[in-house]
């Protein structure tokens, strides 16, 4: 099988694409800059040779990177704490989303995953995370960002398409640390469909 995998130079993205190659998968990324591979995921020991070199925010480039992908995994996102970046996480992340969650569905990829975050469900007072729980978002642009793409793949997921959303909990390390710096808590929203 080969799987796409966005954000596969962050943390969780290229922990998932090790674990995709350990297992016996292909992987493809979907890479702005390309260098940035061998310096992070690379250094991980995966097969970094495949590769599209473009951004979420460009449809053409994700649907390049989606055809002959089996699967597809999304975590690339726009991360930033200054709100003065709050309408640029707002349109980088839901247009990403449209585009790679959208046209994987489009093609026919199974699975579709999208990484979610708990800032999407969080709310004052929550004693334990579910994975039905009501999207709230947070309290700031990533938070509220986060909330929309989850709103937005579950309703493909409420419209009978294949696909899941683990929400990160809690993710902490290096990612060219030594193997015992892994995702230390993940918690997984299991597919709604059937």
């Amino acid at each position: 099988m080969r799987v796409l995998v966005t954000g596969g130079t962050g943390f969780v993205g290229g922990w998932t694409a090790k674990a995709i190659a350990d297992a016996g998968h292909s992987v493809r990324f979907l890479v702005r800059t390309p260098a940035k591979l061998e310096t992070s995921v690379g250094k991980l020991g995966v097969d970094v040779s495949d590769y599209v070199q473009g951004d979420i925010k460009d449809r053409d480039t994700v649907r390049e990177a989606l055809t002959g992908c089996d699967a597809v995994v999304h975590s690339a996102a726009l991360v930033a704490t200054d709100p003065r970046q709050t309408p640029e996480m707002l349109s980088t992340n839901m247009q990403g989303a449209g585009n790679v969650l959208g046209q994987a569905v489009q093609l026919g990829l199974d699975p579709i995953i999208h990484v979610s975050s708990f800032t999407a469900l969080f709310h004052p007072g929550l004693k334990t995370l579910t994975a039905d729980l009501p999207v709230v978002g947070g309290t700031d642009g990533y938070g509220t960002s986060k909330a929309q793409v989850e709103i937005y793949a579950r309703g493909l997921q409420d419209a009978g398409r294949r696909s899941t959303s683990p929400t990160r909990a809690w993710c902490w390390g290096r990612l060219l640390a030594t193997n015992s710096a892994r995702p230390a808590r993940v918690s997984r929203r299991p597919c709604r469909c059937t």
